[in-house]
């Protein structure tokens, strides 16, 4: 095994570099918590919502019926058109302008992009 000779400007190489003000793991944390904002929508009575592919809806509070087929995170399900969304379950819209018609004035947690109609 051959050792390596410690030079003279060894420590100097080193102290030459930009060190970073905040450390590796707080670095990695800043950067995962950007994703794509939430935002809070309302609907009135007998307004469609639809989701983009990819878009998470949570009913807070409310009445609604799907119209289009989504997927109940909260409990593995398919809903189909016409079936309830119950309240404070996630919702995923899988294929584009699918979502749910407010049966009453609801409050929704949408993840991603939608349009109201």
């Amino acid at each position: 095994m051959k050792l390596m000779k410690k030079s003279a400007n060894f420590g100097q190489r080193w102290k030459s570099r930009p060190i970073s003000r905040l450390s590796a793991s707080k670095r990695w944390t800043r950067r995962r918590k950007r994703r794509l904002p939430s935002s809070a929508a309302r609907a009135a009575n007998g307004q469609q919502l639809a989701g983009g592919v990819g878009c998470q809806l949570i009913l807070r509070r409310g009445a609604a019926s799907c119209y289009s087929g989504m997927v109940n995170l909260s409990s593995g399900e398919t809903l189909s058109h016409g079936q309830a969304v119950a309240a404070n379950n996630l919702y995923l819209v899988g294929t584009e302008g699918c979502g749910f018609i407010a049966s009453e004035t609801c409050a929704v947690l949408v993840n991603g992009a939608y349009t109201l109609q």
